[in-house]
């Protein structure tokens, strides 16, 4: 595609960018053998704040049973001026007196990112 008489368009030239907030989360699960259950769910949010700060969160939480084996994974990105992210996950086994066997696994993240106002 050529794209041509753009001189509608506004040159900008040693401007300041404006800074911004943003989480992005993600969680999944995922389980094996005859019988399964599997559950994942993720909320964000963002506010825009006064004189260009901004503030946004994010979590999400997975959880994976399965007749025969469980994979979890959780990831978590924050950008902005304060960032922090913590994310863990955890899966075990067990032996059933009926000789069968059952897989637990849990995951849980949190982000969140911060750019202060700037009364500039």
């Amino acid at each position: 595609m050529i794209i041509s008489n753009l001189e509608y368009l506004e040159r900008l030239e040693g401007t300041e960018a404006i800074g911004g907030s943003g989480v992005a989360i993600s969680v999944n699960g995922e389980a094996s053998g005859e019988l399964t259950k599997t559950k994942a769910r993720t909320k964000t949010w963002g506010k825009e704040l006064p004189f260009g700060g901004s503030i946004a969160h994010g979590v999400g939480h997975v959880v994976a049973i399965g007749g025969s084996g469980v994979a979890i994974g959780v990831e978590g990105v924050a950008s902005g001026e304060l960032t922090k992210t913590k994310a863990g996950t955890k899966t075990w086994g067990k032996e059933l007196p009926s000789g069968g066997s059952i897989a637990h696994g849990v995951g849980h993240v949190v982000g969140i990112a911060v750019t202060p106002p700037s009364p500039h």
